[in-house]
């Protein structure tokens, strides 16, 4: 019987056997394991049983644990037991340095997501801080830059762009002014990706900037209209051409307008 083991929408590993829970009784000499089907002494070394009584063999927990998220958002479902029970891969000794970097990247997602959940008025008291920060992780999408390898916030999970882009944060993506000489990068103004408009930018969905209307109307360029246009109708190269969809670019800082860094 064929069993198949999926994070979100995309396989983590597929088992063409049914799972092998650990026996209480010493009457088996072996055993198969369900990933790859190979066979192991049932006092073999090279196989891991986990709380859940759920039994792998080491290479298959490797390849899980290297493999890591099934996409480019960063999640963490491949840290747990393959059948998705409650037991966890975290506790495996052998296994501490490819889990360690993990459980420390996962840390700094929960805490980023958190703040995100109260800047934007959503973390509800009543709940525990365990239960907000599940919360908050799915409902925010985070990613590690492809050429940083920083962490950045990639929107609300319900925007999340296409596992196709390449994801690139706003200092390695943006052109145009990109960091102010006084208050670094938290008040960088951006450019809506698919009009030039004076409209303020309110949505960031991965790398991505779009203004109410833009993010209503997806993939619709507006022309440009010179007297409503940020660069009054003289667009820079790096900005795109007018009518077009533009690549991320950057406006400067809006706390001071003072010249920035490129």
């Amino acid at each position: 019987m064929a069993l198949t083991i999926a994070t979100g929408e995309e396989l983590l590993i597929t088992f063409t056997n049914e799972c092998s829970i650990a026996s209480s009784s010493d009457d088996l000499d072996e055993w198969e394991c369900p990933a790859c089907l190979c066979t192991f002494s049932s006092d073999d070394t090279a196989t891991s049983t986990l709380s859940c009584s759920h039994r792998i063999c080491s290479d298959c927990i490797e390849q899980q644990l290297t493999a890591g998220p099934p996409t480019s958002r960063l999640t963490f479902n491949h840290l747990n037991c393959p059948f998705r029970c409650d037991s966890t891969l975290e506790d495996l000794p052998q296994f501490q340095h490819l889990i360690q970097p993990q459980v420390s990247l996962r840390e700094q997602v929960r805490s980023l997501a958190l703040k995100q959940l109260r800047e934007e008025g959503l973390y509800c008291p009543e709940k525990s801080e365990q239960e907000n920060s599940a919360n908050a992780m799915e409902m925010f999408v985070y990613y590690s830059c492809a050429k940083c390898q920083c962490v950045f916030f990639g929107g609300a999970a319900q925007c999340d762009v296409p596992d196709t882009e390449v994801k690139l944060c706003h200092s390695c993506s943006g052109a145009g002014r990109t960091s102010c000489a006084i208050h670094g990068t938290e008040f960088i103004e951006w450019k809506c990706m698919y009009c030039c408009t004076k409209s303020p930018v309110t949505f960031t969905c991965g790398s991505g900037h779009y203004c109410n209307f833009c993010h209503t109307q997806p993939g619709k360029c507006r022309p440009c209209v010179p007297s409503d246009c940020i660069f009054n109708g003289k667009h820079p190269s790096q900005a795109g051409a007018a009518g077009t969809k533009g690549p991320t670019y950057s406006l400067g800082c809006v706390m001071c307008r003072q010249p920035t860094s490129q």
